[in-house]
């Protein structure tokens, strides 16, 4: 988006590499299962194969809250600028944005209520651990990194991450930052 708004798309001048699987997730009990790059309904029926349909509803219906969070919180926590916490009060949707994003439930929690089950729990708490956060403390709207990499993949910078620092700095060179 930030390339997008200035101008350019970043695929254009720099290359990226879909990730597919995205993930492979093996369980203790032998149990496996490989989540495609960019695809909900892939990855629900490999949810159904592996764990039930039960399973794969539950995950389709935690990924609905995840993607209402990701609506819920995005333009003003992700694209806006906070410069007050008053402005949070002068929203409209902001009591339904709050039962939305559920803030006072940690993300284990959330899971737990939605009768998860223990292989997507595990799956769950992933989003919480690579963030050095524990799911029992951090909030459900930590969720939203489910969604989001679901819905936008995963993807591999050909030379490293580094490459995007790189075109960053030119990006806003040629816009006449330093």
């Amino acid at each position: 988006d930030l390339f997008l708004k200035t101008g350019k798309r970043l695929e254009h001048i720099l290359e990226l590499k879909p990730v597919d699987p995205a993930f492979t997730y093996i369980f203790s009990d032998g149990k496996k299962l490989t989540f495609p790059n960019l695809s909900h309904n892939k990855t629900l029926s490999e949810i159904e194969s592996v764990l039930g349909k039960n399973a794969s509803l539950a995950w389709h219906k935690l990924l609905e809250s995840a993607q209402a969070m990701w609506e819920a919180s995005r333009e003003t926590f992700v694209e806006g600028e906070l410069r007050n916490p008053l402005q949070l009060l002068k929203r409209k949707s902001l009591f339904k944005d709050l039962l939305t994003i559920s803030p006072w439930s940690s993300m284990r929690t959330y899971v737990a209520k939605r009768k998860a089950g223990p292989y997507l729990t595990k799956i769950m708490d992933r989003y919480a651990t690579y963030t050095g956060s524990d799911p029992r403390k951090v909030p459900a709207v930590l969720l939203t990194i489910a969604f989001v990499e679901e819905a936008f993949g995963a993807w591999h910078i050909p030379g490293g991450l580094g490459n995007l620092a790189d075109k960053l700095a030119q990006r806003v060179r040629e816009l006449g930052g330093k």
